[in-house]
């Protein structure tokens, strides 16, 4: 990681670097260890000697790292690619392996969220009954399932269809990080957890996107005033409603393992709350020698059944302790109570 290719500085003093070079080309784990071609983070010192297994996933670099002393990073089991590691002597000064994260736009690497707006066809009276998340072409979308509105609130069950996402690339012609996506790094990697719901009576969920403020996602909903008679919905009264982008605390998701090695389900264990906020990092090095991005996006479908109309959705965090966990979309159905007094009262 010295571009001037000595070993002078501690593995601490890497914070924020690149790869140069191998020390020694012709050394076996120069050769064999896939290399990290984006920015190299969080250098540190362990062991100066370990045995490290190589894996044949494309997912991975590594399936553990045993040092001298017995300390293993990652899950010991048979490895049919183990090289030993050694700390090296160079003109007095002692070279040693660090630890560090790596930050690379690899092929492999999905780190994309789409920033465009979902919206229900609300020109042929359709409301949004459910979301979810779901990858296409490497990007992070939100998609909507629709239904057309009836009189009193009812939703015409023969409508309902998920709605098909924007099918584009990041490398089209006229898509920009920042505008139609956002790309995910190291420095800007934070999503805010919001559970937005309409205040004012009247008004239903047509439409939901995230937004990017200040490198931080969050999540916007769209509502639209309707009449709750004839079941129409007012195209011309409609607005946006935003989380606070005031001070948040964080989720803290240090040491955490894989989401899926969690040993139950993990709704309602953990749940984040509106008003904080999350950033996208690291798996344990001790559990899993830091290769996982955590949390996962959670693709299961969130829905009622019928589908009814929304007053509300947003973006929330659950997860197990010491587990990774999942972003996940919720929904508030309508509130029909409300009606319900009014009609009793009426009669």
């Amino acid at each position: 990681m010295s571009p001037s290719k000595t070993c002078r500085n501690t593995c601490s003093n890497y914070y924020s670097t690149k790869r140069e070079t191998c020390y020694d080309h012709t050394s076996l784990f120069c050769q064999k260890e896939r290399q990290c071609n984006g920015r190299i983070y969080e250098c540190i010192f362990i062991e100066s000697n370990a045995d490290v297994c190589l894996s044949t996933s494309p997912l991975r670099k590594y399936e553990f790292v045993k040092y001298k002393s017995g300390r293993t990073l990652g899950k010991k089991n048979f490895c049919s690619h183990l090289l030993p590691i050694k700390s090296w002597t160079r003109w007095f000064v002692r070279c040693h392996y660090c630890m560090c994260i790596c930050d690379d736009k690899h092929v492999l690497s999905d780190r994309y969220v789409s920033l465009r707006s979902v919206n229900a066809d609300t020109e042929y009276n359709r409301v949004i009954t459910g979301v979810r998340l779901v990858k296409k072409n490497k990007i992070i979308h939100i998609q909507i399932q629709e239904g057309k509105l009836l009189p009193y609130g009812l939703i015409d069950q023969n409508t309902v269809r998920w709605k098909p996402v924007d099918d584009y690339k990041i490398t089209d012609p006229g898509v920009y990080n920042k505008k139609d996506y956002f790309m995910l790094t190291y420095s800007e990697r934070s999503m805010a957890l919001d559970d937005i719901q309409e205040t004012m009576e009247g008004y239903v969920v047509t439409g939901v996107r995230f937004n990017l403020i200040n490198g931080r996602i969050y999540f916007v909903v769209h509502f639209n005033l309707f009449n709750w008679a004839n079941g129409t919905v007012d195209q011309k009264k409609g607005h946006d409603v935003y989380g606070t982008t005031q001070r948040r605390s964080k989720i803290d998701l240090k040491k955490a393992d894989v989401p899926t090695k969690s040993p139950g389900p993990p709704s309602m264990v953990n749940f984040g709350s509106s008003g904080q906020y999350l950033e996208f990092t690291h798996t344990d090095f001790e559990r899993d020698v830091a290769q996982t991005a955590i949390p996962f996006f959670d693709a299961q479908e969130v829905v009622a059944k019928p589908a009814v109309p929304l007053m509300g959705a947003g973006i929330l965090y659950r997860g197990r302790e010491s587990y990774g966990g999942f972003v996940t979309p919720i929904i508030k159905t309508y509130d029909y109570i409300k009606h319900l007094d009014n009609f009793v009262s009426d009669k």
